[in-house]
């Protein structure tokens, strides 16, 4: 569903990317330093994942023809799994 946010323009989904892996990897930091320390490491990247996500534009139309059997076998993962491993390189590039 995010991915449905970004191509429509919303800027704020795409500098809140990275919430989810900054909170699990960080269970105690508080919401407004994990808010900023998203933004930050999107600033300057959110173009590269508008890229990322338009690669996925075919898994999403193949989703729609397989009533979400392969959104949910495949497509979901393997855009999950590519979204931990940019956050992986984000954080290795801020440190």
């Amino acid at each position: 569903i995010l991915c449905i946010f970004r191509f429509a323009g919303i800027n704020r989904a795409a500098a809140y990317m990275m919430l989810p892996y900054i909170l699990a990897e960080n269970p105690s930091i508080g919401a407004k330093e994990a808010i900023t320390l998203s933004r930050k490491m999107m600033k300057g990247h959110k173009w590269e994942l508008f890229k990322m996500d338009l690669s996925f534009l075919g898994w999403f139309i193949l989703a729609v023809f397989t009533f979400g059997l392969s959104e949910v076998l495949w497509s979901d993962p393997y855009q999950h799994q590519t979204n931990a491993n940019l956050y992986l390189t984000l954080k290795n590039q801020n440190l």
